[in-house]
């Protein structure tokens, strides 16, 4: 497995400012904030609506009306068949209007600092979240250093015990130790390599402290155990 460059305390700071998903929720915050200011300021503008509508009968009334509505009526409406019994006759009509608010009591204004009061509490939000974020990824990264350490500690404790065993083995095969010597060193070397499966397992659920605070899976650096180095 190649070697991978020390993670420092920045870089790790940084990279969990750029992926936490707690960070890309806040933004996510401002921009609905931002959205509803920009909401809020279109109860002062123009509104326009456009219409259409469609109706056919022989209503006379209804006939009548349209006629004159149209600026279609002739002195042949005013025939009597024609007036009380007309033909069917098709009303297409097309609407486009203009509203445009001159007084509200306010409304208006007070949606848009109420929007722009959200804004601000997006913000700050954000920013809670982020010293939070670094927070944790500061304790989760010592954390982690020194859960490193520890397993480095176990470890030069078990070559130290191993080198112990193997000088008793040979003054006990001198003749000038007994097995009860080289059987100590034994329930030595046990003791310590338990304790470097303790360091392992604290190392390995230290990175995953770390990759959690980091916002990346849990097991990206448990994997890589031997050679993911940390960096001040």
């Amino acid at each position: 497995m190649p070697a991978q460059n020390p993670l420092s305390l920045r870089d790790a700071v940084q990279l969990a400012l750029r992926q936490n998903p707690a960070i890309a929720a806040t933004a996510a915050g401002v921009k609905a904030s931002d959205a509803r200011i920009t909401q809020s300021h279109s109860g002062a503008l123009p509104k326009v609506n456009y219409s259409e509508s469609y109706t056919r009968s022989n209503n006379p009334v209804f006939v009548f009306s349209s006629l004159l509505t149209q600026h279609q009526f002739g002195l042949e409406n005013f025939a009597i068949g024609p007036l009380n019994r007309p033909n069917p006759l098709n009303n297409f009509q097309s609407q486009l209007t203009l509203d445009q608010v001159i007084y509200d009591a306010g409304q208006t204004s007070s949606a848009v600092r109420a929007s722009q009061i959200g804004r601000q509490a997006a913000g700050e939000d954000g920013r809670r979240t982020a010293l939070q974020i670094i927070a944790g990824v500061t304790r989760a990264y010592w954390d982690a250093l020194l859960a490193a350490e520890s397993l480095k500690t176990a470890e030069q404790a078990i070559h130290s015990a191993e080198a112990d065993l193997a000088r008793a083995e040979s003054v006990r095969a001198a003749g000038m130790s007994t097995a009860v010597d080289v059987l100590s060193i034994r329930v030595h070397l046990a003791a310590v390599t338990e304790q470097r499966i303790q360091r392992t397992g604290d190392l390995d659920v230290a990175r995953a402290a770390l990759n959690d605070a980091l916002g990346a899976p849990l097991a990206l650096l448990t994997t890589a155990r031997t050679s993911v180095a940390f960096g001040v």
